[in-house]
C-alpha cells in the first residue's frame, strides 16, 4: 500500500509551511491561502487550514544516506521525543530500522525511518511510510477496508498495523498513548490516496481512504 497523497488540517497554517519548507526543506508543490502541498518523495503531503486542533502522528522514510545528518539537525530547531528513560533514538520492531521522533508547530508526532534501498543523496525525502488513524473500534474500521492489501495480523484491540511493506496505517484506539510521548491519540480528519487501483472510496468517521484511479482522487 503506497501512499500517495495524505491530506491533513491544520491551525497553524503558516508556522506549518515555514516547518516543512524551510526547516524540513521539503519541495513546495502547490499552495493557496487556505492550504499548502509538500512533496515527499514519492508522496504529496497536504494541509488544509482549519478551525479546530487536530493532533496527528505519521511517519516518514527518509534516504539512509541522510539519515543520521537529519537526527544531527532535526535537534537545532525542535528536540528529538524521548521516552521515559530519556533515550532519543529508538529500533523499530515493525520495520526493522532506526527511529526518532520530533514535534511540528502543530505538536504533531512525526517519526523518520532510514530506507532500506540506497538513494541519490540530494534525495532526503523517500514517502510517507506511516499514517496514524485514530478510532473508537480497531475491529469495526478493520472490516471495513477488509479490500485493501494487509499482511500483518492484527496485534490488540488498542493498536494494529494494517498495510504492508510500503505503507502502513497505524489503527489505534482513542485515548492510547502515542510512543514515546505519553499524548493521548485523538480523532481527526485524514484523508489518504493509496496506489490500490481497486479500492473504491471509504469513509468512516474522519477517515476517507480512496484508490488512485476513483475520480477526483487527485
Amino acid at each position: 500500500m503506497r501512499i500517495k497523497h495524505l491530506k491533513l488540517k491544520t491551525n497553524k497554517l503558516h508556522e506549518m509551511r515555514e516547518f516543512y519548507i524551510a526547516l524540513l526543506q521539503m519541495q513546495l508543490s502547490e499552495q493557496t491561502n487556505t492550504s499548502f502541498t509538500v512533496r515527499v518523495g514519492n508522496t504529496l503531503l497536504t494541509f488544509e487550514g482549519s478551525t479546530e486542533d487536530p493532533f496527528y502522528h505519521y511517519a516518514f522514510s527518509v534516504n539512509q544516506l541522510n539519515y543520521e545528518e537529519l537526527v544531527q539537525r532535526i535537534p537545532t530547531f525542535t528536540p528529538l521525543l524521548a521516552d521515559n528513560d530519556g533515550e532519543t533514538l529508538f529500533f523499530s520492531g515493525l520495520w526493522q530500522r532506526s527511529q526518532a521522533y520530533f514535534k511540528d508547530p502543530q505538536g504533531n508526532i512525526l517519526e523518520i525511518l532510514p530506507s532500506t534501498e540506497l538513494f541519490s543523496p540530494d534525495q532526503t525525502w523517500i514517502q510517507v511510510q506511516e499514517i496514524g488513524v485514530t478510532v473508537a473500534d480497531i475491529n469495526d474500521l478493520i472490516s471495513v477496508i477488509q479490500k485493501v492489501k494487509n499482511v500483518y495480523r492484527k496485534t490488540s484491540d488498542m493498536m494494529s498495523f494494517y498495510g504492508d511493506e510500503e505503507g502502513v496505517l497505524v489503527l489505534v484506539k482513542e485515548g492510547r498513548h502515542w510512543f514515546p510521548t505519553n499524548e493521548t491519540a485523538r480523532s481527526a480528519p485524514v484523508e489518504v490516496i493509496i496506489d490500490e487501483d481497486h479500492v473504491e472510496e471509504i469513509v468512516y468517521g474522519d477517515f476517507r481512504l480512496i484508490g488512485s484511479q476513483v475520480k477526483g482522487a487527485y
